[in-house]
C-alpha cells in the first residue's frame, strides 16, 4: 500500500548535534506515514537512530571525520554545492518528491537554488544574527525563497523581512527521553551539563560558576557532555581553578539521559540558543534546570516556575542558583514539576501534526 507524501530531508551530516538529532527522529516519524529519504552530504558516526523504513541517500561527498584546513574547507564545500545539486535534481525527479526538506543554512541554500517544482521546507535551527553578518544575510536571502519556513522561536522569526514572517511557523523540537530523574533518594552531589564544546555554549562560565560553588559545596561534582573544538581549552581552565577530580568533561554519550538522571541540578550556560535539545530533555526528565536568559528562553521557561533563570554571563548568579537549588529540596521539587507540566508540549504526539500540516 502506497504512503501519504513523498519527502527528502536534507542535513549536512548525520552526526552528534541537535539538528543531525531533530533531521533523524523526524525522518523516523515521517516514515510511518510518508516514503522518506534523508540525504546527509558528508560521512560521519551515526550516533541516533533511523527508522528502517526510511530511505537513507548514499550521497556522502565528503568524510568530516578528516579534518582539512581552512582553503581545503572552502574547496570541499564549492565541490559539494556543485556535485549535491544534480543529486538533489536526480532525487526530486525519479523519486517524485513531493517536499523537500532541509536543515542548517548550506542544506538551505542547496534547497533553494536546486531546480525542482517541489515544495521546500526551510528550517532555521539557531539564532543566525549571532553567526556573523554573512551567514546573517545569507539567511534574508535565502528564506525569501522558501514556501515555509520553520522557526524554533518568535524572537528569531521576528528577526526577518514580513515577507518571511509570513511563510514562518513556529515548531518546537520533539523531545524524547530514555529514562526519568531518580527518586530523591538516588539522588547524587551532581551537577550536570550537556552541549557541544563551542563558545556559543559558554562552558567557560558554567566551570567558573562551579568554582564559587564548590568552595561552599565540597561534595558536589560537576559533569559536562559533549564534543568540539575548545574542549583542551576547557580541561586547562579546570586544572587552573584547581577543579581536577570534581570537574569532568565527558565525551558524547549515547547513553546521556541514563548518566544524568541521578543529578540534583542540570545547567545551560549558553550565550544564544535556537530551542537547546538537552534543555528540553533535561526538563522532560525531570532535572530542576537553571537557565541563562539567552533571547527567547522566556518562550521556553519562567524563572521560578519551572527553572531558575540567570542573566546570559553571569558568573555569580549562576553559582547561587546552583546552591538555591541544591539547598533547597522543596524548590527543586516545585521546580521539577513545573519542569514536567511545561516538556507535556514538547512531546512527538505534540510536535509532529505541526510538521503534517506544512507537507
Amino acid at each position: 500500500m502506497s504512503k501519504g507524501k513523498r519527502v527528502l530531508i536534507m542535513i549536512s551530516s548525520l552526526g552528534g548535534g541537535g539538528a543531525e538529532r531533530i533531521a533523524t527522529r523526524l525522518a523516523s516519524e515521517l516514515s510511518r506515514r510518508h516514503e522518506v529519504y534523508l540525504l546527509p552530504f558528508s560521512t560521519t558516526e551515526r550516533p541516533y537512530p533511523v527508522a528502517d523504513e526510511v530511505h537513507v541517500v548514499d550521497g556522502a561527498l565528503y568524510d568530516l571525520r578528516q579534518k582539512k584546513p581552512r582553503p581545503q574547507q572552502l574547496l570541499r564545500l564549492a565541490h559539494t554545492a556543485l556535485s549535491v545539486v544534480p543529486a538533489i535534481v536526480r532525487l526530486r525527479r525519479t523519486k517524485r518528491i513531493d517536499t523537500t526538506i532541509s536543515m542548517l543554512l548550506g542544506p538551505n541554500i542547496l534547497n533553494v537554488v536546486a531546480p525542482g517544482g517541489s515544495r521546500k521546507v526551510l528550517c532555521e535551527r539557531n539564532n543566525p544574527a549571532r553567526k556573523g553578518a554573512v551567514r546573517f544575510a545569507l539567511s534574508k536571502w535565502v528564506y525569501r525563497h522558501g514556501d515555509a519556513v520553520v522557526f524554533q522561536s518568535n524572537h528569531v522569526r521576528s528577526l526577518f523581512s514580513k515577507r518571511v514572517q509570513e511563510r514562518g511557523v513556529i515548531i518546537p523540537n520533539p523531545v524524547e527521553v530514555t529514562c526519568v530523574a531518580a527518586p530523591v533518594e538516588q539522588r547524587e552531589e551532581l551537577i550536570v551539563s550537556a552541549g557541544r564544546l563551542v563558545a556559543q555554549k559558554n562552558h567557560d562560565l558554567l566551570i567558573r560558576s562551579f568554582a564559587r560553588f564548590a568552595s561552599s559545596h565540597p561534595g558536589y561534582e560537576l559533569r559536562i557532555y559533549g564534543d568540539g573544538p575548545l574542549r583542551a581549552s576547557l580541561e586547562a581552565l579546570v586544572r587552573e581553578l584547581g577543579l581536577e577530580g570534581r570537574v569532568g568533561i565527558e565525551p558524547f554519550s549515547e547513553t546521556l539521559h541514563e548518566d544524568m538522571r541521578t543529578a540534583q541540578v542540570f545547567v545551560l550556560s549558553s550565550n544564544f540558543e535556537g530551542m537547546p535539545n538537552s534543555l528540553l530533555e533535561a526538563m522532560t526528565m525531570g532535572l530542576p534546570c537553571v537557565v541563562t536568559a539567552f533571547p527567547s528562553a522566556d518562550e521556553l521557561v519562567k524563572d521560578g516556575e519551572n527553572a531558575l533563570v540567570v542573566p546570559v554571563g553571569d558568573e555569580a548568579a549562576m553559582a547561587e542558583a546552583m546552591a538555591r537549588l541544591a539547598d533547597d529540596e522543596e524548590l527543586r521539587t516545585r521546580i521539577e514539576a513545573g519542569a514536567l507540566a511545561r516538556a507535556a508540549d514538547f512531546t512527538i504526539d505534540a510536535v509532529m501534526p505541526q510538521w503534517e500540516a506544512i507537507l
